[in-house]
């Protein structure tokens, strides 16, 4: 009966401090919203230009819609640590006004590990 009492006792412990968690640690949890930044140029120009910035940056373009572009980086390996790495940009165009365009991106990272038994995402902050 004591085992029992314990274990009731600490499974209550465990779940009261669900609602205190700190803020930080909310926010390293919290979904990341996508970075936005307004250009004063027509949205295929604006799409043409970040193609182009991809491309530089030896990204690979997946998805090339009016509206959106999405580009992955190389698959970085790492014999050490036994895993695949590689970023993914996902940029979002909306057009706010006569020859302006909002730009959102995205930055996401999939690693592949064994240690973590399959495929982990993580979106990039800052």
């Amino acid at each position: 009966m004591k085992t029992f009492s314990l274990i009731v006792l600490c499974t209550t412990a465990l779940l009261a401090g669900c609602e205190s968690m700190p803020g930080r640690v909310q926010e390293r949890f919290a979904a990341v919203p996508p970075r936005a930044q307004t250009f004063a140029a027509p949205m295929d120009k604006v799409q043409t230009a970040a193609a182009q910035a991809f491309k530089r940056l030896d990204f690979v373009i997946t998805r090339n819609k009016v509206t959106q572009l999405v580009a992955v980086s190389r698959i970085n390996t790492s014999a050490a640590f036994a895993d695949s790495r590689q970023m993914v940009a996902s940029v979002h165009l909306s057009p706010v006004g006569p020859g302006q365009t909002e730009v959102g991106i995205t930055l996401r990272e999939e690693v592949v590990s064994k240690s973590f038994g399959g495929t982990h995402q993580q979106d990039m902050r800052e």
